[in-house]
């Protein structure tokens, strides 16, 4: 009897587990936008930690900007793989561009948070911007193999974050699309592998997926 109550229960985490919550949101007038873009860039993305073992301040804020442009380069990654495709109906700057652009206008990852949507498309010459948020409890570029026991993620907490994808129109800086999912170990156990996870799951939902080319 035991054993059918755990394994039930035991199913039941399997299955919220891999259906962890995602949510999608797309703009009414997202192809009114989207008929005047032809290049986007991808920015480093925000970063909220909330690890176990409090870090310095000065530790915490490498970590932040470490997580950040992890995320940035393998999205960036993930899309100018794709770029030479049919599958997107958009240009993806490189993300070597974006890096010097930035880095020329003297905009690092503290600063680049305190700036407008509208005000970073101008500087890196793009009609579009891919920004997004990070919620974190482990240390995800450094990979998490050891993270977590076989306890922990079935059974206390199966999820160690959130992460949201968004596109903004570079002129107005209005949100025209998000992707929100919550991650766990089956996410990936590192930045790249989440990303390209995610991105296989999310392609056809991102409003520049070409579907002819399905």
């Amino acid at each position: 009897m035991i054993r059918t109550v755990f394994f039930a229960l035991f199913v039941m985490l399997t299955i919220a587990s891999a259906t962890a919550q995602k949510e999608v949101f797309l703009n009414t007038d997202f192809e009114s936008f989207a008929s005047k873009h032809k290049t986007i860039a991808v920015l480093p993305f925000a970063v909220d930690l909330a690890l176990k073992a409090e870090p310095s301040e000065f530790l915490r804020r490498q970590f932040l900007e470490t997580e950040g442009l992890a995320v940035q380069q393998a999205l960036a990654n993930y899309f100018e793989n794709k770029s030479n495709s049919k599958n997107f109906s958009i240009l993806f700057q490189p993300l070597a561009l974006t890096q010097k652009k930035l880095q020329n206008a003297g905009i690092d990852y503290r600063s680049i948070g305190q700036m407008k949507n509208d005000e970073l498309a101008k500087v890196l010459e793009v009609d579009a911007l891919i920004t997004g948020t990070l919620q974190l409890q482990v240390l995800l570029s450094d990979g998490i193999e050891d993270e977590f026991n076989w306890f922990d993620l079935w059974v206390l907490s199966p999820e160690f974050g959130k992460l949201a994808i968004k596109v903004s129109d570079g002129s107005s800086g209005k949100l025209l699309w998000r992707y929100e999912k919550a991650i766990d170990r089956r996410s990936g156990k590192n930045t790249k592998e989440l990303i390209e996870k995610l991105m296989k799951q999310a392609a056809r939902s991102f409003p520049y997926y070409n579907r002819s080319s399905d």
